[in-house]
């Protein structure tokens, strides 16, 4: 869903439902792993442009519901249930100038509750990209993210800072 509020302002929104089953082992022989999480995430985005600034702010949230167990023969099943919900909010500005310049500032906030660990987190984000001649841009990035879960990662945020993935899957 979009809506164009001027040639220069737009505002979008997205809603996601995910189911996944996981299953490893043999359950015939008193050894596996099941996981089962189901969930869904909305999102709002509203989009600024003009000549020399831009600015993109969101808000999502995310809840799902997961099972698991595990079973090892002779010892008994165990089950956990867990909810998990996490909430994100976040504003960049895109600065350009003088003229092969794009500045970069931002910052998003992250509220986990139900995962492994409940966080917190305000996450600063800079860039800069130059573009000295017509075929070379050099960039420059800082930045701080939190992982997110597997079925919350698709995400209207903008994934890149000056060209730098702050998104991916790693332990």
């Amino acid at each position: 869903f979009h809506h164009d509020f001027s040639p220069n302002s737009r505002f979008i929104a997205s809603f996601i439902y995910q189911d996944k089953d996981w299953e490893v082992g043999d359950p015939d022989y008193g050894l596996g792993l099941v996981d089962e999480e189901n969930g869904f995430m909305t999102e709002g985005q509203h989009l600024f442009r003009s000549q020399r600034l831009n600015f993109i702010n969101g808000l999502g949230y995310f809840s799902a519901d997961r099972k698991s167990s595990e079973e090892f023969a002779p010892f008994p099943k165990e089950i956990y249930e867990t909810d998990i919900s996490h909430t994100n909010l976040y504003t960049y500005a895109y600065f350009h100038y003088p003229d092969r310049f794009t500045w970069i500032a931002g910052a998003s906030g992250d509220f986990l509750k139900g995962a492994i660990v409940d966080k917190e987190q305000l996450n600063p984000k800079f860039g800069v990209i130059w573009n000295p001649y017509p075929a070379t841009t050099v960039r420059a990035a800082i930045f701080r993210t939190l992982q997110r879960t597997l079925l919350s990662s698709q995400t209207l945020e903008p994934t890149q800072v000056a060209g730098f993935n702050q998104f991916f899957l790693d332990a």
